[in-house]
Formats: structure tokens, sequence, C-alpha cells
């Protein structure tokens, strides 16, 4: 088996076992590798896991089953099927997951795993790490990750602080630690981008931090705020109401920002998301927080009545005890909208930086959808696992906060454009 170097570290037990760093550095290669021969020595149950897998083509079921095919000791013995691989001789078990699209339910049923592979790891929630992490507990199992870093705030990474060599490889690899780097058409890649975009150079060949925020919606607003210190400690303060405003999914995610108006500043206290959930339980994650509450709002949609629903969304959630009324339902805005008024906001409020890390790492992670003909971003968000926050926070929570200033009579912030029209429905009917 093919292995470089700094791989020797990966068959000796540890808990966790973290490769990161830029292109060409091996990483998943040899994780695969290591896992391959691993498991076709002894029995292993292996879970390789990103933040989200829509299709089987997403995981890394391909890279496995390449590296069996030119192992000819390895094709033998493993089983390559459609959704997993197995081992005829070991009974090794390797399967493939979408941690964000797993229920805590389905993600506990892992607690059998010996290893849990995660893969592009900079984009894993910190809510996927709090529930992976205790439920891979059988005695002797390991976290792999490997990634190249996005922002210093990505939970992978805030998680890697914490490690030490006691219970831990950490290695940051490059294209310097491929032996067979030399041979590929990538170094002619590498010194391209070296001279043309050096910048981009230091995230995607050496491993950096990204600092270009090319295609980023929202990155360089959240960077300003963590250097201003407006994503910080922000307590709940006892005697201000606290608002919820609402990103509607059941077949995807739903998420909650939870605020508080001290003023004319919001300050973003909480946030919560799920996926394939039902309304009860977003009932029951209200009432369990010890809140007192203001006004729930509510996109558009949650006022519709749609076919096979006896109630809408909003008059369901008031018969759970979550009280909203169609004062309460905010607009439907355009894209354009939705960026402008979030960038602003972004600018002016407050954001815990522990109970909103999951809500602030899908702001980060907000993009444009880039142009493979045109080699440019477009101006349209792309829709994948970090708009639902994202819409929730700027296309609605400025029309909330809006909304509550008025109630007071206190005029609205120059900086909140109004409410434009446009945007389908997206959210619990879709």
């Amino acid at each position: 088996m093919q292995l470089s170097p700094q791989a020797e570290c990966l068959f000796k037990p540890k808990r966790y076992k973290i490769f990161y760093g830029g292109r060409g550095g091996t990483k998943s290669w040899d994780f695969a590798g290591a896992l391959l021969v691993m498991g076709a020595q002894r029995k292993l149950f292996i879970v390789c896991g990103r933040e989200v897998q829509n299709s089987i083509k997403q995981s890394v079921h391909r890279l496995l089953k390449n590296r069996i095919e030119a192992e000819p000791s390895l094709a033998s013995g493993y089983i390559v099927q459609e959704q997993k691989i197995t081992h005829s001789i070991t009974g090794t078990e390797i399967i493939f997951v979408g941690l964000r699209q797993q229920s805590v339910e389905n993600i506990k049923s892992l607690e059998g795993a010996d290893i849990v592979w995660i893969e592009e790891a900079q984009t894993v929630s910190e809510k996927s790490l709090e529930i992976l992490i205790p439920t891979v507990r059988k005695a002797g199992s390991e976290i792999w990750a490997s990634f190249n870093p996005k922002f210093e705030s990505d939970p992978i990474w805030q998680l890697m602080q914490t490690l030490d060599d006691s219970n831990s490889f950490i290695r940051k690899v490059s294209y310097k630690d491929n032996p067979w780097f030399k041979d590929t058409p990538l170094e002619d890649e590498r010194l391209r981008m070296e001279k043309a975009d050096p910048i981009a150079y230091q995230h995607v060949w050496e491993g950096g931090f990204d600092e270009r925020f090319q295609g980023y919606v929202f990155a360089s607003q959240i960077k300003e705020a963590i250097e201003a210190e407006r994503i910080s400690s922000v307590p709940y303060k006892k005697g201000v109401p606290v608002h919820t405003v609402w990103d509607l999914g059941k077949n995807d995610s739903t998420s909650i920002w939870f605020f508080q108006l001290i003023g004319t500043q919001a300050r973003f206290i909480d946030f919560y998301e799920a996926n394939n959930q039902e309304l009860p339980h977003y009932a029951d994650i209200i009432h369990g927080k010890p809140y007192s509450y203001g006004r729930h709002f509510l996109p558009h949609d949650g006022a519709h009545n749609r076919l096979g629903m006896v109630k809408s969304v909003r008059e369901q959630l008031s018969d759970m005890g979550v009280r909203s009324t169609t004062r309460d339902i905010v607009k439907a805005v355009d894209d354009n909208t939705g960026v402008t008024n979030g960038r602003l906001l972004i600018a002016e409020c407050m954001m815990d930086k522990d109970k909103c890390a999951d809500g602030i790492h899908a702001l980060n992670n907000y993009r444009y959808i880039y142009d493979e003909n045109k080699k440019q971003y477009g101006d349209k968000p792309y829709h994948d696992w970090a708009s639902h926050a994202s819409d929730a926070f700027g296309k609605y929570a400025p029309q909330a906060i809006e909304m509550l200033l008025s109630s007071r009579n206190v005029k609205k912030p120059a900086s909140i454009a109004p409410a434009s029209r446009g945007g389908g429905s997206h959210g619990w009917m879709g």
C-alpha cells in the first residue's frame, strides 16, 4: 500500500488523528489507505462522515474504491457495494453518512464505531461535533479529521486547539510532504497560482486561513465583527423579552435565531438548527430554554395553508404554546435585499460567540453560485446547508427588528432596506 511518511502515525492508537493543510498533501489518500489496511487486518466498523452528503458521490466512497482497485492484496477481500464497503474475511464494514442530515437518534446509533473519519471537516458544525464526539465511545475508538482550514472560527479548528499530544496526532501536511508530488500535473498549477494570486495561494496550497472572501456573502463582515468584539460573550438580559426569527424547513433544516432588542441594537444570544424534525421538536426547544419570550417571527410561508395541512405552521406552533399572530409574519424578500440587510445587520448587532457558533459558522460559509463557464461568481447565493441560517438572519431578522421598533414608535434604522417582493416558498411545505 502506497502511503506517505507522515501516515505512519495513523497506525498508532490515539483518540484524535487530524491532518490539515493545503492541496496536494495526500491527507485523504493516506487516511483512505490506512483505514483499508487496518480493516483488512481486523474487524472494524468505520464511519466516513461529512457535514452534508446528499448522495454517495459526495462521500469518500469513490476514493476508497479506487484505492482498493489499485491494490491487488486488498481487492481480493473488499466488496464494494453501492452504499457501503465490506471485507469478506475480517467482517469490516465501512458506511457513509451526512452528519447534518442525521437525527440525533441516528447519530447516536453509531456508538459502536471503531473509527469515524470526518472529511472536509472545516464545514462541520459545532452541534454535529457535540453530538458525535460523546457518541463515539467504544473502548479504543478514534475520530479522524481531514481538512483545509477555512476560517479561524471553524468549530473543528477550535476543537483542535483543545487537544494535546497525550490524546491526539495533529499534522499539518502540504504538497511539500508528498513524495510523489513532482510527478503530477499539480506542480504547474501550484506555480501558476503562486504567481497569479498569492493570497489565494496561501489558503489553497499552504493551508492558511482563507483571506480572500471572494464568493462568500458575509465572511468579511463576520471577520470585522470578530475584530470589533461584537461577536463575543453576549449574555441573556433578564427582564428584556427574547424574540425569535425562523427559516422553516421539513425535508431540510429549520433555523431559529434568538435575539433581544436593547435600545435599537439587536443582540443575538442563541441559535438553534435541526434537520428533518417535526414542529413539536422545535416547540420543545423553545420551551426548554430559560427565556421570557416576546414575539416569534415566521417567514411568509408560515402563514400558508397547503395541501394536506389542516392548519398553517403559525397556527400549529401557536397551539403548542409558541404564540405567533399574523402580524408576526415577515414578507418574502429577494436575495439581494437579504444580502444587503444581512451585511448591515452584522455591522451593527452583537452575537454570542458560543451559543450562536453554528449560526455564525453558517453565515461565514454562505456563498455565491460559481459559474464554471464564465469562471466567476454570480450574484445569486447558493442554496446549501448554510443558506437556512443565513436567510433567517439576512432576509427575516431585519424585518423583525423593524417591526419591533415600529411598535414602539421608534424610527427604523436607515440601514435596513424595505422588504421587497420576491423569493418563492422554500420552507415547511416545500
